[in-house]
């Protein structure tokens, strides 16, 4: 059975590392996704599904979900989709679960990525306080 459920801006969806125990699909407004660093993944909008990895390869949530604004859900519980998957060709579910992994694995590299670019910036930040120091230095 499908649920709609309402939350406000701000609000906690799911968190990541709690057990997964279903999908969403969003009525109205918009959900925010974030690694477990609080690192911005990306904003989803009306009738985009979220919360489905964990379900695809029966793991624990790897993002939490925030409400962005204030949204309607519809839930799929988790007996729904697990039933669904089971009255699927296993080739279906076979890309499924190589896309699952390839996502997951894409949404770690764009953290380390930005997580590199943010400690050159501060190498930058430091060596232009150095250079700053220099030029005093040879004025004087």
């Amino acid at each position: 059975m499908e649920l709609k459920k309402n939350f406000l801006a701000g609000e906690a969806i799911y968190r990541a590392g709690q057990n997964s125990n279903g999908a969403f699909i969003i009525q109205s407004g918009t959900v925010s996704l974030y690694t477990s660093m609080d690192f911005h993944l990306v904003t989803l909008g009306e009738g985009e599904l979220f919360g489905e990895l964990g379900q695809i390869v029966d793991e624990q949530r790897s993002v939490t979900a925030i409400a962005r604004t204030d949204c309607l859900l519809r839930h799929i519980p988790q007996n729904i989709l697990d039933e669904k998957f089971n009255n699927t060709d296993p080739a279906i579910i076979g890309m499924f679960r190589a896309l699952a992994i390839r996502l997951r694995k894409a949404n770690d590299q764009k953290v380390q990525m930005w997580t590199e670019i943010e400690r050159l910036r501060e190498s930058r930040k430091l060596l232009e306080l150095e250079i700053g120091k220099l030029k005093r230095a040879l004025k004087s």
